[in-house]
């Protein structure tokens, strides 16, 4: 169950950091607070994918990407903030394993 809900949250996370890149919102509160407040979500995509780190984030999104590239293969912006710094840096990586 976990792989599942971390394959939706890459894939979420991952169109949020497109949705930046293509000026949809003025910035990460805005998208974080419109899928808090929207879809009721607990935590928004830029919030839950900083507290995974972003390294992390993106070696998942690329082990996914074979799978479906449209959805998987990191935002351009993503690999941008990963040279910007990630508050939680040394996070493990995301567990993708079934169970």
């Amino acid at each position: 169950a976990t792989a599942i809900a971390d394959r939706i949250r890459l894939a979420i996370a991952n169109e949020a950091f497109r949705a930046l890149d293509e000026r949809l919102a003025a910035d990460e509160a805005t998208i974080d607070l419109a899928l808090t407040l929207g879809a009721n979500h607990p935590e928004g995509p830029f919030a839950w994918a900083r507290g995974r780190s972003l390294s992390a984030v993106v070696a998942g999104l690329e082990a996914l990407a074979p799978t479906d590239p449209d959805a998987f293969t990191p935002a351009d912006g993503l690999r941008a903030a990963i040279g910007e710094g990630s508050r939680a840096a040394n996070r493990p990586a995301i567990d993708l394993r079934s169970g």
